[in-house]
């Protein structure tokens, strides 16, 4: 396997980047990126630490070098010619205190590049000026240093004379390929879209087979089948020649129908991403001017009636709950005495009832005793009824008139009292508490929706930022139909392609029964197949070293140490799937934003050191979304290793006094970008945030 590996490359290395009139920058800055000292390791301290705060600057600088190396590409590939004039015309330094304006900018990249053997140094340099009229005249040099060249003084430089100058953008363009530039110069943005899904940016995936080199072998395929065409054609009869062009000529039509179709779609794309801007710009105004209350306004205004009447509904339940038992369970002292006064009056009611049984039932014992004692003469007759009397008695008890209860209360008015006190404590209270519980809540919710409309604005003041609104989702309503038309014809135009190239291998293999040509098509078939297997072997070699380098590199600048134990990588769209050591799928919603980020920036690591491609690393402000573990190891572990020239931009507040500490020691030299507010410019001072010694 290790014969698939291509040769090292030597170094690129850039050693200066000149802005002129640029942007923020006024007159001629240069900095100086030539890595300098030697390292705890005695190589050259790789890192260039470029400080500066927000607005000052260190995004124009990364734009810059690709800019001049690129040009337009490094704007977009689909943007029109006169949106890319006045982009130039607006990176022109506009000075404050200036009577008299610039009226051009320029940019430069001096970089060191080896050539059969022989280190060259090599200078790009674009520059651009207003016309008279309209529109801008841009220019590209390319010049080469020699022995009479003076450092620095690039007029002194001759121009690159072994190529004409319109291939000088693809000389630049062979040295670093823009398509690959994008995984070496990069900034935040890049670094989330990397971490939200890498198989969602085409053109990433794109570079990544670049970097890789699988599309060499591609293109070697493609360069084969046009090779097999031109055999066939020699051998083939009158009428299948002019059919086999026919069908070539069908072909250039769909491919170059299917390019305008993909440059539509671009724009279009772009076009839709604008108005998706417009309408979180909208949104956001809305928000900030209490636009969501004066939204909802309709919403809150019926839900607070319901409201009210469904407070009114509480009010007059509490009031027949008033008009009820509850009183009762107001006094619950008072309720137990009358209670108590009810049970003993009705206990008393109860003995004076047994005591008239008890007494009529006396007399009739003592009538019948006097009645059977006669006989017996008066003494027995007396002892008799004075037994029956004083037992009764005793029975009785002693009958006590102050036993008598002054409520009066029949035996079924006691009972419905009694009950009524029951009910009001068991019952009518809990009912009363729960209706006033309701009630609260709703007078709070009410209470809350009053006060959520007294902040929205008049709705005459929010009707045009509505109105915008409204305007720009229809917009983009409809271009979503566009790009769905868009989509449709360019799947039928695909279509139609593979039918024009099934027909077309068929008419190549009736010539191939040609004596003639069938050994040298049998041969390019044979080499066609063979570059399938190993197009084949080598994207399956190289994915399988990206993910052992990738989860090696995730793991190292991780704080979670082992968080990923193994990847997945798709060989066609690149899309990274994460698992534990379990083997469970690690969705990537469950990473954190910093997790997502060193994973971004592990796969672009990764891939720098699987692609075997020295390139500087340009790195704009990536340590934002970080905690301060995962800072730390970034300082560590990635920075003084992701590359032999490392261009580092940073703010004070990403990499401080105690980050500068541990990054030190690769710290070749430092600039920062001092934005002076008087003047509105930016200039290049060699320091950091604070003045320094770097070395000894």
């Amino acid at each position: 396997m290790a014969n698939f590996l291509p040769q090292r490359r030597k170094p690129v290395r850039i050693n200066r980047v000149v802005l002129e009139n640029y942007g923020l920058y006024s007159g001629r800055n240069e900095i100086d990126l030539v890595p300098r000292g030697r390292g705890p390791g005695k190589a050259a301290r790789p890192i260039i630490l470029i400080g500066g705060m927000n607005g000052a600057g260190k995004t124009t600088l990364l734009d810059a070098v690709r800019l001049a190396l690129y040009g337009k590409s490094a704007v977009g590939d689909r943007i029109s010619e006169k949106w890319y004039q006045d982009h130039l015309l607006g990176l022109v330094h506009r000075s404050r205190t200036s009577l008299v304006q610039f009226d051009y900018a320029r940019v430069g990249v001096e970089f060191d590049l080896v050539l059969r053997g022989k280190r060259e140094t090599y200078y790009v340099q674009r520059c651009w000026n207003q016309r008279s009229g309209n529109g801008v005249e841009e220019s590209l040099q390319v010049y080469r240093r020699d022995e009479t060249s003076r450092d620095g003084d690039y007029n002194s430089w001759p121009t690159l004379v072994d190529l004409e100058p319109e291939h000088w953008q693809t000389f630049v363009n062979d040295v670093v390929p823009d398509r690959l530039s994008q995984l070496f110069f990069f900034d935040g943005e890049k670094i989330k879209r990397i971490a939200d899904d890498i198989s969602g940016d085409a053109a990433i995936a794109e570079a990544i087979r670049s970097l890789l080199g699988l599309d060499t072998v591609e293109r070697l395929k493609a360069d084969l089948s046009i090779l097999a065409t031109r055999e066939a054609k020699e051998h083939l009869k009158a009428d299948e020649s002019a059919t086999l062009e026919a069908v070539e000529d069908e072909t250039a039509r769909i491919e170059k129908e299917l390019a305008a179709l993909e440059q539509a779609r671009a724009e279009l794309e772009t076009a839709i991403h604008g108005v998706e801007d417009d309408i979180k710009r909208l949104e956001t105004q809305l928000q900030e001017q209490g636009g969501l209350f004066a939204q909802n306004r309709p919403e809150k205004l019926a839900r607070q009636t319901a409201l009210e009447t469904e407070i009114q509904n509480l009010k007059r339940q509490v009031r027949q709950e008033c008009e009820g038992l509850f009183p009762l369970s107001l006094c619950p002292k008072v309720a137990r005495l009358l209670e108590a006064n009810i049970r003993t009056e009705t206990q008393f009611r109860q003995r004076e009832t047994a005591r008239e049984g008890i007494v009529a039932l006396e007399n009739r014992l003592v009538d019948n005793l006097s009645s059977a004692l006669v006989a017996n003469g008066r003494t027995v007759k007396a002892t008799a009824i004075r037994i029956v009397r004083k037992t009764v008695a005793e029975h009785l008890g002693d009958g006590s008139p102050n036993e008598h209860a002054p409520l009066g209360f029949s035996e079924s008015d006691a009972s419905q009292v009694l009950d009524w006190m029951r009910d009001a404590r068991e019952n009518a209270a809990r009912a009363m508490q729960r209706i006033c519980g309701e009630l609260e809540h709703k007078e709070r919710e009410t209470q809350k929706i009053r006060q959520e409309l007294n902040k929205a604005p008049d709705e005459l003041v929010l009707a045009p930022v509505f109105g915008d609104l409204s305007a720009q989702n229809q917009i983009l309503g409809q271009k979503r139909a566009e790009m769905k038309t868009l989509d449709e014809r360019a799947s039928a135009l695909r279509n139609g392609l593979e039918a024009k190239e099934r027909e077309k291998r068929h008419i190549e293999e009736r010539a191939q029964m040609t004596a003639g040509v069938r050994g040298r098509l049998a041969l390019i078939g044979n080499v066609q197949k063979a570059l399938d297997k190993y197009l084949t072997r080598l994207t399956a070699m190289k994915v399988e070293t990206l993910r052992q380098t990738v989860t090696d590199c995730f793991n190292r600048l991780s704080r979670k140490g082992d968080l990923l134990h193994d990847i997945s990588i798709n060989a066609r769209t690149f899309e990274v799937t994460l698992s534990d050591k379990t083997g469970h799928t690690i969705p990537r919603e469950e990473l954190s934003a910093g997790e997502k980020q060193i994973l971004a920036i592990s796969i672009l690591w990764g891939l720098a050191q699987t692609s075997g491609r020295p390139l500087p690393v340009i790195i704009d402000t990536p340590l934002g979304r970080l905690d301060s573990d995962h800072r730390m190891n970034l300082i560590r572990n990635y920075f003084p290793h992701a590359a032999h020239q490392v261009i580092l931009l940073s703010t004070d507040t990403e990499v401080d006094k105690p980050l500068f500490l541990e990054l030190k020691p690769y710290v070749s030299h430092c600039y920062h970008l001092v934005y002076d507010k008087e003047e509105r410019r930016t200039y290049p001072r060699q320091e950091y945030f604070w003045k320094e010694q770097l070395h000894a």
